[in-house]
């Protein structure tokens, strides 16, 4: 049960961030895979950026891992 309330936490915290950063057309790319040459709030999306072969998109704030989907 305790699993159960968990996850389900877990995936209206996760509806909630995607639903704030949705608009992700106007966050800039990020200069590498890890962020860590941003400053602020930066997107790196796996199958365009790079050399595209990575899978996943992936939200940093200056350099920190925010969000993974």
């Amino acid at each position: 049960m305790r699993n159960q309330i968990v996850r389900l936490w877990s995936a209206i915290i996760v509806i909630i961030i995607c639903a704030a950063v949705l608009p992700l057309a106007s966050v800039p790319h990020c200069v590498y895979e890890d962020g860590s040459s941003s400053v602020g709030l930066c997107v790196w999306d796996a199958h365009t950026d790079g050399n595209g072969i990575g899978t996943g998109t992936y939200l940093y704030a200056s350099g920190s891992e925010v969000a993974r989907w």
